[in-house]
């Protein structure tokens, strides 16, 4: 792998890694922004999977749909396959809470939802790649 590909997709990574200490950080204390944090989560998701996608020389395509980036991952590892139910989930996030609506606000078992799918889609990317590759 070339040095310009390692950057590109540590890039994505360090990108993810932060929006995912970004959800963490505005969930915490007196009055958590839950509706921040879990576009974070969402971004995070994203951003892990597409780093995925960038190592294995995919196309990417500006999609925030979690489910289709999943679809593409499982046929290289079928890894992916079994986090589905979690892409749907963090897809909604991308803009469900962003603009003003009937909902303003995700409940705190919401927000928790979303970051472990977050991490797990992060931990599952990492554990996929070589270490080289990682922040």
């Amino acid at each position: 792998m070339d040095d310009n590909k390692r950057q590109v997709i540590r890039a994505w990574l360090v990108k993810a890694q932060r929006d995912l200490e970004s959800a963490r950080r505005l969930a915490v204390g007196e009055d958590p922004l839950y509706d921040t944090a879990i576009y974070h989560c969402q971004q995070a998701g994203e951003k892990s999977l597409k780093a995925f996608l960038v190592y294995h020389d995919r196309r990417l395509i500006k999609t925030h749909d979690l489910n289709l980036l999943v679809t593409e991952a499982a046929v290289i590892a079928g890894e992916y396959s079994r986090h589905h139910d979690a892409a749907l989930r963090l897809t909604q996030h991308a803009t469900l809470f962003r603009y003003p609506g009937v909902l303003l606000e995700p409940t705190q078992a919401e927000y928790d939802q979303a970051f472990q799918d977050a991490g797990e889609f992060l931990r599952l990317t990492l554990a996929l790649l070589p270490p080289e590759t990682h922040p």
